[in-house]
C-alpha cells in the first residue's frame, strides 16, 4: 500500500493529527458533493477508531481517538452524534472554521490512492451505509511519493530497521519512527538508530510486535528516544531511580529526558 502525507501540515499540528484531518476534510467534502450528511448547517462524516485503524493498521484504536481529541483542543474539528440508532455511538465529525482555514492553507491533497476504504462503520462492524466511494488516503509510512512544497516531488524508499529479518509491523514502525525525527527536526544518523535498535532489543528481546509498539509509542509523543511500553490506560508514573552506580550514562539520560517530557519541558 502506498500512503502519502502534507509536510508542512503534518509540522504545524502533528503528523497524526494532520492525516486524520486531511481524511475527515475529504469525506465532509465527498458527502457535500453528494449532497449527505448534513445536519446543523454543516456536512458530516462518521467512523468509530475501529473502522479508522482498519484504513490505518498501523494505528490502535486508542492512538486515533488521541489524535482525534488534540483536534477538537485544537478547535480544528467537532463532534457530534447523529445516529439514528440511539444504541449507536459512532462519533460524526466536520471541521470548524479554523479547520477549513487550515486545510486551504496547505491547499488541495497532493496525491491521490485508488482503494475502497472501510467507511461510516459502527463500533461493532455494522455498515451503516450502503455508500461506498473509492477515495484517497494520506497516511505517514514509506515506500511513497510525497509532496515537499519547496523540492517538488521526490521519490523515497523504505527504510530497513537495523535488526535481522525484521517483520513488515516492525519496519513500518521503524520507518514511522525515522520520519517523525525527521519531522521534528532531530534526524536520525546510523550510528543513532544503531543505539535506538540496540535498546528495543533490550526492552523487547526477539519481540518484533512489542519492538513496534514501543516505536508507535515513540511517534505519537514525538520522542527522540525508546522507553518502556506503557499498558493501555494507565498513566505513566516516573521511571524510578536505582543506585547511581548501577545507572550507566546513557540509562540516566533517557530517565532524566522522560521526565522532563512528561513534564512537558521539552
Amino acid at each position: 500500500m502506498i500512503y502519502s502525507f502534507d509536510t508542512e501540515l503534518a509540522a504545524e499540528i502533528g503528523l497524526n493529527e494532520a492525516i486524520l484531518l486531511q481524511n475527515i476534510a475529504y469525506w465532509v467534502k465527498k458527502n457535500e458533493a453528494n449532497d449527505v450528511n448534513f445536519h446543523d448547517g454543516c456536512y458530516w462524516t462518521y467512523n468509530s477508531a475501529a473502522a479508522f485503524s482498519k484504513l490505518y493498521p498501523f494505528w490502535t484504536p486508542r492512538v486515533i481517538k488521541y489524535a482525534l481529541a488534540k483536534l477538537q483542543q485544537g478547535e480544528y474539528i467537532k463532534a457530534a452524534q447523529y445516529n439514528k440508532d440511539k444504541m449507536n455511538h459512532t462519533n460524526w465529525y466536520t471541521l470548524t472554521e479554523k479547520g477549513w482555514l487550515l486545510i486551504s492553507k496547505h491547499g488541495p491533497q497532493k496525491q491521490e490512492q485508488q482503494q475502497e476504504p472501510v467507511q461510516n462503520e459502527s463500533i461493532d462492524g455494522t455498515k451503516l451505509s450502503n455508500r461506498r466511494y473509492k477515495n484517497d488516503f494520506p497516511s505517514i509510512y514509506t515506500n511513497i511519493k510525497h509532496t515537499d512544497n519547496k523540492q517538488g516531488v521526490r521519490a523515497r524508499t523504505r527504510d530497513l530497521p537495523p535488526f535481522d529479518n525484521p517483520s513488515p509491523a516492525l519496519t513500518d514502525a521503524w520507518n514511522g519512527f525515522v520520519e517523525m525525527r525527521k519531522l521534528i527536526k532531530k534526524p536520525l544518523t546510523k550510528r543513532a538508530g544503531q543505539l535506538v535498535a540496540n535498546k528495543l532489543q533490550k526492552l523487547a528481546p526477539d519481540d518484533d510486535g512489542k519492538k513496534a509498539a514501543i516505536l508507535n509509542q515513540s511517534v505519537e509523543h514525538s520522542w527522540q528516544g525508546v522507553f518502556p511500553l506503557h499498558d493501555d490506560g494507565v498513566k505513566p508514573s516516573p521511571p524510578r531511580y536505582r543506585p547511581r552506580g548501577q545507572q550507566s550514562v546513557q540509562d540516566m539520560t533517557d530517565e532524566t529526558m522522560e521526565i522532563l517530557r512528561r513534564q512537558g519541558l521539552v
